[in-house]
């Protein structure tokens, strides 16, 4: 599941984000469930010497799209997908890995794409 975790301090509310791993991918932490959702973004406080105590944490299962998602269902090297669809090679490694993210729309369009262009349903 991907989940978007909100931290609020007094009235600032904050999206969390953080460095790429395995459980965190741009603006979404992948997780089982809310608490273990919850639970990634609180140790991301802590590793960086902020008390999660100060913070009251929503979570909330997303169905954002991201471009690896799309990339693995058209089955895809990066390259071949980078080519295919002229995104240039810097600029995917950035969405995929989070450094930068693509815009909504692209998504869109990318993921309809790759529907019509393998025969994918819905």
């Amino acid at each position: 599941m991907k989940y978007i975790v909100e931290m609020t301090e007094q009235e600032n509310t904050y999206l969390y984000t953080g460095e790429w791993d395995s459980d965190f991918y741009g603006d979404f932490i992948i997780a089982e469930t809310e608490d273990e959702a919850i639970e990634i973004a609180m140790d991301y406080l802590r590793d960086n010497g902020v008390d999660p105590d100060d913070y009251i944490f929503r979570a909330k299962e997303t169905e954002k799209l991201d471009v690896l998602e799309i990339r693995k269902q058209s089955g895809l090297s990066r390259v071949e997908f980078c080519r295919k669809y002229e995104i240039p090679t810097r600029t995917y490694d950035d969405w995929e890995h989070g450094r930068r993210h693509a815009p909504e729309y692209v998504l869109k369009l990318l993921d309809r794409a790759v529907k019509d262009d393998f025969g994918l349903s819905d």
